[in-house]
């Protein structure tokens, strides 16, 4: 399933390559994962984000369930996920995002795999990036294919957070060998706001994310 031009009205924004990217078919089944490295790096929120482009882009086909119990919050802006997304989660579906919480240590250990795929959550800083890729390095040890199949998410959770170039010379300085996209802070999102929610850089953060989530889930 795919969408055709013109594409979602809350997608409009978002580059054509982009658009493109997510509106490809969708795999006959499939699993995002998505795992913080710790808690509070915005888990919840990526795990939204992901699940809401992939929504628009395709209706009806996508799923969103958590694994781990929140308590007292977590995540940037708190929330349980299912509670924030903005739109009707199907009960069944061939895609389906996980938000499994600030595991990503041990979530490394069993995911990706064929049609699975890993998105490792963490903060915007060099010692996110850190936490991040010792995650990846879990799945590394598991051979090249494998490790096709993760993506960083690097989240800004205070307006303080260093700029993408900074984060990405961070990355490269770990020698991080997986996509890196930088979700920019958002005062909506920090706030607990329904996902994707009126900020389109965020969004467009979460189109990027999740072109690289479908294209490893498709390839």
């Amino acid at each position: 399933m795919s969408f055709v031009a013109p594409p979602p009205p809350a997608l409009a924004g978002l580059p054509e390559s982009v658009l493109a990217a997510v509106g490809r078919p969708l795999p006959a089944s499939g699993a995002v994962h998505v795992a913080g490295v710790g808690g509070g790096v915005g888990t919840t929120t990526v795990a939204g984000l992901v699940w809401s482009v992939l929504a628009l882009a395709h209706p009806g086909a996508v799923g969103l369930t958590e694994h781990a119990a929140v308590v007292g919050g977590g995540g940037l802006g708190g929330g349980r996920v299912v509670a924030r997304v903005d739109g009707e989660v199907p009960t069944t579906a061939p895609v389906v995002v996980h938000d499994r919480g600030p595991l990503a240590a041990v979530v490394a250990e069993s995911e990706p795999g064929p049609s699975r795929v890993l998105v490792v959550v963490c903060r915007a800083h060099a010692a996110g990036i850190a936490d991040a890729a010792r995650a990846v390095e879990r799945v590394g040890v598991r051979g090249p294919d494998d490790l096709r199949r993760v993506v960083v998410a690097a989240v800004a959770t205070t307006g303080a957070a260093p700029g993408t170039r900074a984060v990405a010379d961070a990355a490269d300085r770990l020698g991080l060998a997986v996509p890196l996209v930088v979700v920019p802070f958002s005062r909506h999102l920090a706030a607990g706001g329904a996902l994707p929610g009126p900020d389109l850089r965020p969004l467009a953060a979460g189109g990027v994310l999740t072109s690289h989530a479908l294209a490893a889930l498709t390839s």
